[in-house]
């Protein structure tokens, strides 16, 4: 990219993040240049280059001179492979004089990748006896002495003032229509714009190192080719998402096509939860999408198998990540019925494995939120 970038100007507007703090996001510019090459296979590489390498220095520059004002700092670092970047030193060595400051700058030989930081994590943990099979799995958001960092379970409309640097948050039944025109103010003054607040929000409060889980009904569309611009919208937002099955979400398929369609479209802070188990942090994260609290034989039928699945997914939890950490089920409907039946309760399914953090979606309209049970209710249930 550096020296394609000197080949051409940059001319193309790109967009930048903005936060009140020191907070950096990125994939919001990398979405764009995606997005934009896809769009023009011809547009012109050396300038797209040249343009991108702007705006992130731009980014990068507008937080450093920020952090000197608030800190009064006098010493900085260019650190890590970007650091090796021509225009960046170029952008930095201004900066050097412009505010007074002293900037170190490694050797281009020392600003490579993390392979050498992360062999040299692995051979400290070779010898003190720590080693995988070959079920381990990879986890793109790990960092290396982060194992007992504590993650702050910001569900719902969370109200905490502090937080720490990894969270896991829930939102459901988004019901975007980017690619379908079926806008959802029909239903009310409070869906007006309701994609528009729902990016304000989510941008303020998420960031790239966290996890959010979406638990159904995330797209209007009719088939998985429809929702590109569902889910274009959903890879510019930060962090990493995990979807499950909504009852109106008819675009889903085989988890393989799905995962299949994300990679060709270059989706990748993206997967979904479907007979299948996701570790973060510590925390095993498992769902399915239930069924409501019906009488038919049909509404049986699906409540049993809804359960199953619930088993299924918590079971490959366990084999895969261990029977020692905490489980977080996700399920679509609510996971309350009147059965008592084993094969038939999700509550006693989750009281099986000591599951003792469910969030759920489903809830339209005022009536069915305040019927909405959490907290102690749900805690005690389970």
């Amino acid at each position: 990219m550096d020296n394609l970038a000197k080949e051409g100007k940059p001319c193309i507007e790109l967009p930048k993040t903005h936060f009140d703090n020191l907070d950096f996001s990125f994939s919001g510019i990398k979405t764009a240049v995606i997005n934009l090459n896809h769009k023009d296979p011809n547009i012109d590489k050396a300038d797209l280059c040249a343009s991108f390498q702007k705006t992130v220095t731009e980014m990068l520059l507008n937080n450093v001179n920020k952090a000197i004002k608030q800190t009064g700092i006098k010493t900085l670092a260019l650190a890590g492979g970007v650091s090796a970047n021509s225009y960046i030193r170029s952008e930095f060595a201004k900066l050097e004089e412009e505010q007074d400051v002293k900037i170190y700058y490694p050797e281009l030989k020392l600003c490579t990748d993390n392979a050498a930081m992360i062999a040299s994590a692995g051979y400290y943990n070779y010898l003190e006896g720590k080693t995988s099979d070959l079920t381990l799995n990879a986890v793109p958001n790990l960092r290396l002495g982060r194992s007992k960092m504590k993650i702050i379970l910001c569900l719902g409309r969370s109200k905490m003032k502090g937080r720490i640097e990894m969270a896991i948050y829930a939102i459901s039944d988004l019901h975007l229509s980017f690619g379908d025109n079926k806008p959802m103010d029909i239903f009310g003054v409070s869906w007006e714009n309701h994609t528009e607040k729902i990016k304000e929000n989510w941008i303020n409060k998420v960031k790239e190192d966290d996890l959010v889980l979406i638990p159904g009904d995330f797209s209007w569309a009719m088939y998985l080719k429809d929702t590109y611009k569902d889910f274009e919208y959903l890879n510019s937002l930060p962090g990493k998402k995990l979807l499950l099955k909504g009852n109106h979400d008819y675009w889903w398929t085989t988890i393989k096509k799905m995962r299949e369609y994300l990679e060709e479209n270059n989706f990748n802070n993206i997967d979904f939860i479907y007979n299948n188990s996701y570790e973060y942090d510590n925390k095993i994260i498992v769902g399915t999408r239930g069924w409501q609290d019906g009488k038919t034989s049909e509404d049986k039928r699906l409540i049993k198998r809804e359960n199953f699945r619930l088993e299924l997914s918590i079971k490959d939890g366990i084999k895969k990540y261990g029977n020692d950490k905490e489980i977080i089920v996700c399920m679509h409907y609510p996971p309350f019925n009147s059965y008592e039946d084993l094969d038939m309760n999700y509550i006693k399914t989750m009281k099986k494995y000591n599951v003792k953090t469910c969030i759920y979606g489903h809830l339209h309209g005022e009536t069915a939120h305040k019927e909405a049970k959490e907290g102690k209710y749900l805690r005690d249930r389970l």
